[in-house]
């Protein structure tokens, strides 16, 4: 098994322009309730001034404290991302983390062969593809629900 730690995290071409995704979608409190905002998110967008566009957004978001960016901007990403700019933030993610739960359970390559799964997918956008990702990503999410369960 590769440990990540040792080596430069690889990320699928995450850049600005990807996180940004649709930078240009005007933002309302209006439309984050119609998006399903929780109550702390638009708490959240509104103590921050409610920025006007995706992009000031995630600037703001970026910009908060740990706490906050990490509660609300998964959501908020999921919510602004196209398809191909999720499956690229989860594998990004995915890859952040993968090296302590592959320290702990070296002998488990499930959660490995999702996030390669989701590459492949990435790179051909077939059924087949998407598919086997879905059967790995299953397969890695009982792995570390297993674990969970028994930590």
């Amino acid at each position: 098994m590769v440990n990540d730690k040792s080596r430069k995290l690889q990320c699928p071409s995450v850049t600005p322009e990807h996180i940004y995704g649709a930078i240009n979608m005007r933002l309302t409190k209006k439309k984050l309730v119609e998006m399903g905002a929780c109550s702390s998110g638009l708490d959240w967008y509104c103590k921050n001034g409610e920025p006007e566009t995706v992009k000031a957004t995630i600037k703001k978001l970026l910009a908060s404290s740990k706490q906050e960016r990490f509660n609300w901007s998964n959501w908020f990403f999921g919510k602004v991302f196209t398809r191909e700019q999720a499956v690229k933030y989860a594998i990004f993610s995915a890859r952040l983390v993968l090296h302590i739960y592959e320290e702990k359970y070296p002998n488990d390559n499930r959660p490995r062969l999702a996030i390669e799964a989701a590459e492949t997918y990435l790179k051909n956008p077939l059924e087949e593809t998407q598919r086997a990702a879905a059967a790995a990503a299953a397969a890695a999410t009982w792995a570390t629900w297993a674990a969970a369960r028994a930590a």
